[in-house]
């Protein structure tokens, strides 16, 4: 993904690629007992959803934009804990590497959230779900656009 962000005004201006991973813990095993699409998180309304935070604004921080990306998706989806992980390449040390921040948001056990239409009303969270990992979904969702058409 491209976004605008950085604590410097050129990092801001010209933009930068950026890796963002995620993974998953999703409220119930649902999707695993039914091998049902839409009793799953969908990976495209997942990819779009980062993608508004990613590129749609700005931060200062790495930090930020990942906890910002964090809570959209426990907000959007019905998910128990998401993991975002965020790097980018330092091109301006002189050494390269790159920087990676990782943040960690949970949802509260006794907080209730509305769940997807797909799976109509609220949804608790259960104790010993599945872990759910979808690393790289982003990038993996846009090779699989870039393919079809």
């Amino acid at each position: 993904m491209f976004g605008h962000h950085g604590a410097r005004p050129y990092e801001k201006e010209a933009g930068q690629r950026l890796e963002v991973d995620l993974e998953l813990e999703p409220l119930d095993n649902r999707a695993e007992a039914s091998d049902r699409l839409g009793d799953a998180v969908d990976y495209d309304r997942l990819y779009q959803t980062v993608r508004e935070v990613v590129e749609g604004k700005s931060f200062h921080l790495l930090e930020s934009l990942a906890a910002a990306t964090a809570e959209s998706v426990l907000e959007r989806f019905a998910v128990r804990r998401v993991k975002v992980r965020i790097a980018k390449q330092n091109l301006g040390w002189t050494t390269g590497g790159r920087a990676v921040i990782e943040v960690v948001r949970e949802r509260k056990t006794e907080e209730r959230t509305v769940g997807r239409a797909e799976r109509g009303g609220a949804h608790r969270a259960e104790r010993g779900a599945p872990r759910r990992v979808a690393r790289g979904v982003a990038r993996s969702v846009a090779r699989r656009a870039e393919r079809r058409g």
